[in-house]
Formats: structure tokens, C-alpha cells, sequence
């Protein structure tokens, strides 16, 4: 490690190593941070999940854009930024992977968190995560985990706080936002949409159910017309 400083010292100076080396401590620091949920509960929600490593099948099985799971700390002021009424809201992550996301979620006092995951490798593991998490904290929010294609899945009749992380491609993201707009032609209600790295954004900016109420580098919160949550 030593003679590895030193080469950067002699080739990079002074400046550039301490920049390579705060980054290096940074990142080692939020991935540590990251690990701790898992560490306290004694789950796995870690690791990310290639898109050819993925077993999807079906119409939308070569969509996925693998995984990756979210980063704490970043999800947490999200979901901050969100500010919903957690009493009378149903959180779901459109492709909840391990997890994360979802026991992240269940922290938070939601009415129900739902993840949805189309891998049924990813699916599994995510069902042991949040068993061993309720063991250990059965006070948290009630988990719904569901293994199939998110362009397919059931929208929940309350008040929601949905929640992507680039999980799939451009046309399983436009079979999704028209379910979600039917849901609330249906059945008007608040909505929320937090949307991390946020690639087909351009999409949630067309919808005319959904306006833009937070950009950042990092995410995009949208919200439905019909008032705050």
C-alpha cells in the first residue's frame, strides 16, 4: 500500500492522490454504511446483478437492466424528499431485487411496502432477506413480496409512493406508467414517483398524470395532480 502511495505521489503529486484517496475512503465508507443493515440483521442485499445474469423470462425477460442495490444513505434522503403521509401510503419498488430497498422502506412506518421482481433467483433471496429482517424487527412495515413481470402487476388502490431504480427497459416503463395512469383514472388518489438514475425520464416528463417536483443529479421525484401525500 505503501509503495503504491508513493508511486502516485511521484506520478500524480500531491494533489491528485489526496483526491484518489478521499474518493477511495469515501466510497469505502458508504459501502461499509451500506453492509450495516445487512450486518444487524443478518441478511444479504448486496451485490450487483448483470443484466445477462438475470433469469427472466417471457415477453419482458430481456428488459431487465440487471441490478444494483440502492445506496443507503442516498434512499434515505429520497425518501425524506418525498415527505409522504406514511399512515395511509403503500410503498412499492418496481424490480425490489434482494431487497434493499424494501427493508429499507419497512423502517418507515408505510400502511404496506411491496417489492416487485421479475428474477425468481432474486425473488428467493429477497424472501429470506425480509423474513430474517421481520424476525428481528416485527414492529416494521408489512412486506409484500411479488415475483413477476412488472408491466403485469396489481397497482394498489391507496395512496402510493412508487419507487424505480433504472430496472427495466424503455417499453416495460411506458406498460407500467399507463397502469399506473388507468389506476388513477380509476380511482384518484396521490401519488408519488421517486426515480433513481432516472434514464427514461423523458417518459415520466410526457405523462400527463405526473409532474416533476425535485431534479437532482442523483434522482427525479414526480407527483401526481391530485395533491401532496
Amino acid at each position: 500500500m505503501l509503495k503504491k502511495i508513493g508511486s502516485r505521489l511521484r506520478h500524480d503529486g500531491i494533489g491528485a492522490t489526496f483526491k484518489a484517496a478521499h474518493g477511495f475512503l469515501h466510497h469505502r465508507w458508504h459501502a461499509w454504511r451500506d453492509e450495516a443493515m445487512d450486518r444487524r440483521y443478518g441478511i444479504d442485499t448486496r451485490g450487483i446483478v448483470e443484466a445477462n445474469e438475470v433469469d427472466c423470462v417471457g415477453e419482458h425477460g430481456a428488459q431487465s437492466n440487471g441490478h444494483e442495490p440502492i445506496q443507503r444513505l442516498l434512499f434515505e434522503r429520497m425518501l425524506d424528499a418525498a415527505a409522504p403521509d406514511y399512515a395511509a401510503c403503500t410503498f412499492i419498488d418496481f424490480g425490489s431485487g434482494k431487497g434493499r430497498a424494501v427493508i429499507l422502506a419497512a423502517h418507515r412506518p408505510f400502511k404496506k411496502v411491496i417489492g416487485v421482481e421479475f428474477s425468481p433467483t432474486l425473488h428467493a433471496i429477497a424472501q429470506g432477506n425480509a423474513t430474517r429482517f421481520h424476525l428481528r424487527m416485527p414492529q416494521a412495515a408489512p412486506i409484500e413480496l411479488r415475483c413477476e413481470d412488472a408491466a403485469l402487476t396489481a397497482i394498489p388502490q391507496s395512496t402510493l409512493l412508487c419507487f424505480f431504480y433504472n430496472p427495466f427497459g424503455e417499453s416495460v416503463m411506458e406498460k407500467v406508467l399507463c397502469n399506473l395512469r388507468a389506476s388513477l383514472t380509476a380511482h384518484p388518489r396521490p401519488l408519488k414517483v421517486l426515480y433513481r438514475n432516472p434514464v427514461h425520464g423523458a417518459l415520466l416528463d410526457r405523462a400527463d398524470f405526473l409532474e416533476l417536483e425535485i431534479a437532482t443529479q442523483d434522482y427525479r421525484l414526480y407527483q401526481s395532480p391530485h395533491g401532496k401525500i
